[in-house]
């Protein structure tokens, strides 16, 4: 179960709105939306690719730094579909789907093996709500440094 700061949306909703936008599909107090990227039936059983899109008010989620957090914690994932090449960039496959951009940053592939237990599912799960909100407390400490957060009572 996901917090109040974070919510699964459709990969057809984030596609049909525009880039200018993306802030209007955030509920207040949201800090990031999930979405899960392909077919929900012709998919692989064990691989999942899901977007996590950081609240505009924060930038842009870093899918980069996020895998770095999860391999500190020995959760290994990756940052693109199966097929990417060595050039800087989405891969192919993401590109032709036609991915938004704010998709494309926050792509994380979830592979799980032969023995991976429930156990080790809800782990992981609790790493991600941990590294998120991790993440969101590094930009909010460097928006206020920055003095770009502005408060309705300054």
């Amino acid at each position: 179960e996901l917090s109040k700061e974070y919510r699964f949306i459709s990969y057809k909703t984030l596609c049909e709105t525009k880039e200018n936008k993306m802030k209007d599909l955030f509920n207040k107090n949201e800090r990031f939306l999930i979405t899960i990227l392909g077919s929900n039936i012709n998919r692989l059983v064990n691989t999942l690719m899901i977007s996590i899109i950081q609240n505009p008010a924060f930038g842009e989620f870093c899918n980069v730094k996020f895998k770095k957090m999860l391999d500190d914690e020995d959760v290994i994932v990756s940052i693109s579909s199966a097929c990417l090449t060595n050039l800087n960039g989405s891969s192919h496959v993401i590109e032709s789907i036609n991915a938004p951009k704010i998709v494309r940053y926050g792509i994380i592939r979830i592979s799980l093996g032969d023995l991976t237990t429930k156990k080790i599912v809800i782990d992981a799960i609790k790493l991600f709500k941990k590294c998120l909100n991790s993440l969101y407390k590094q930009l909010y400490a460097l928006l206020i440094l920055h003095n770009i957060l502005v408060f309705p009572w300054n």
